[in-house]
């Protein structure tokens, strides 16, 4: 009986190592494939996870520096932009004074022209024995002088028209011709001018009446 006692306990001994011994293989079978897991398969997920992370950095990268390209250029138009306008501003203010500049000494030149032609008419109504002729030549000369803005020269060929006027009758068709058109000139300046030659004019005027 204990013999056989003996052969059990050492079959149940036996039966428990077995156990331990097989719970002990697994367990370093289950050691042997996490150890594989972590050695083999972490790498390539840590590896693929940078991979995707420095993939997503590069997009980022990118898009921030195509804005900032783009920004520069947007910059970059604008300052040209601005500077094309300053400097089409400036080329027509120059352009403007340059054709200002040009008519102002256009102007200068004719009104230099006219007096010369004021001076020769005034020369030949002095020199002139006709006295219709005489007067003829002192209505030129007066209007180029009111045109040329030389006021003393036109001042005293009206005082010279007006006693030549007074002193002779007018029988000449020219003449009257250009007495006609002095007083429509000093009519329509004078009134421009705050009537600064409508006493001429007025005499002018009576004459003319006297002629019809």
């Amino acid at each position: 009986m204990e013999a056989k006692d003996n052969s059990f306990s050492l079959e149940i001994l036996t039966k428990i190592d077995q156990f331990y011994t097989n719970s002990f293989d697994r367990l370093l079978t289950y050691i042997s494939w996490g150890a594989a897991v972590v050695v083999v398969i972490v790498p390539i997920l840590y590896a693929l996870y940078q991979k995707r992370l420095a993939k997503l950095e590069s997009r980022e990268i990118e898009e921030n520096l195509k804005k900032k390209i783009e920004d520069i250029v947007k910059k970059f138009d604008e300052k040209l932009e601005y500077e094309i306008k300053e400097i089409s501003l400036k080329s027509d203010e120059k352009e403007s004074k340059r054709t200002a500049k040009i008519e102002n000494n256009k102007h200068e030149f004719e009104k230099k022209i006219l007096k010369l032609e004021g001076e020769i008419s005034s020369l030949k109504a002095d020199i002139s024995k006709d006295i219709q002729y005489s007067i003829f030549w002192n209505c030129h000369a007066a209007i180029e002088f009111l045109e040329s803005e030389n006021h003393a020269s036109l001042s005293i060929q009206l005082s010279l028209l007006e006693r030549r006027l007074k002193a002779n009758v007018i029988n000449n068709e020219t003449t009257v011709t250009s007495l006609k058109l002095l007083n429509d000139k000093l009519r329509e300046y004078s009134k421009k001018m705050n009537g600064i030659y409508f006493s001429q004019s007025n005499l002018i005027e009576k004459k003319l009446k006297e002629i019809r």
